[in-house]
């Protein structure tokens, strides 16, 4: 399991690497594809680079400090659409919840105002 910086520099590398070949890809510009919450720098950059290695994600062919050649394997391309598929999946929730509380809403003031004519009418 990734953790979410890890698993952001994966989904950068998939997105980079679009073709599934190897890649010459610059730190900086992962730095740039991160989120500003997690503060990235060459340092979690790296770390990052050298885990998914480790765990099989990637293949690094060679690196300097600023610069990575590397290609997403197999398994890094499943996370990517496994993280992917559940973003859509969280996405498609959360219209559905908007769409049936709005209903909900809807209902309850149609509701209200039928039950305020219908005391008129009862009233009479």
């Amino acid at each position: 399991m990734l953790d979410k910086r890890t698993a952001l520099v994966l989904m950068s590398i998939n997105k980079m690497c679009s073709n599934g070949s190897f890649q010459v890809i610059e730190v900086e510009d992962l730095i740039a594809s991160m989120p500003k919450k997690y503060m990235a720098d060459i340092n979690l950059i790296t770390q990052s680079i050298n885990a998914l290695e480790r765990n099989g994600y990637i293949e690094v062919k060679y690196h300097d400090k600023n610069v990575f050649c590397l290609c997403p394997l197999p398994k890094g391309r499943f996370e990517f659409e496994n993280i992917v598929e559940g973003v859509e999946k969280k996405k498609k929730i959360y219209l559905w919840a908007g769409v049936i509380s709005f209903g909900v809403v809807v209902l309850l003031i149609l509701c209200s105002f039928l039950g305020a004519l219908l005391f008129d009418v009862i009233r009479g």
